[in-house]
């Protein structure tokens, strides 16, 4: 029974630090993007000669927008990444709330369940997220980097 209580008082810690982690996640997605709240209907972003970013705003409210990222690899081997952000602008937090075509993920799930979703499955996409927005801004960056290097040696 202590191992019990022990688990659910981490779970709760852990979803109880959500909201810092969608903080975060603004955060990166304004450095990765900061003509974001420009955005009105669908832009694309180069992050490398393969790699592009297709943001499509859809829907748009003084407060909230919600908007839809595709992450376009071009690569046969592996899939093209999709998720769906809720943004608050006045909260400074961005949440995913559909991934690859799943969504309406509730906080916290008993496992095992029919859909087979982890305990923290909300949790882990989001951390996702950081990672990705993470990945592409180093991406980014070292394609600027890249460029500048080329000019100068020119």
């Amino acid at each position: 029974m202590p191992n019990h209580i022990t688990n659910q008082k981490k779970k709760t810690e852990l979803l109880a630090a959500l909201p810092r982690l969608y903080e975060q996640n603004y955060h990166t997605l304004l450095q990765l993007i900061p003509e974001l709240q420009n955005i009105k209907h669908q832009a694309k972003i180069t992050l490398n000669n393969i790699e592009q970013l297709s943001i499509t705003v859809l829907e748009q409210c003084r407060y909230t927008t919600f908007i839809n990222i595709d992450h376009l690899l071009n690569n046969a081997l592996l899939a093209d990444l999709s998720m769906t952000i809720r943004i608050y602008h006045d909260a400074r937090m961005a949440e995913v709330i559909r991934y690859q075509n799943h969504g309406h993920f509730k906080p916290s799930y008993n496992y095992p369940n029919e859909s087979m979703h982890q305990p923290l499955e909300k949790r882990q996409i989001n951390l996702l997220f950081d990672d990705w927005l993470k990945h592409c801004l180093k991406i980014s960056h070292q394609q600027r980097a890249y460029k500048t290097q080329q000019k100068s040696s020119s």
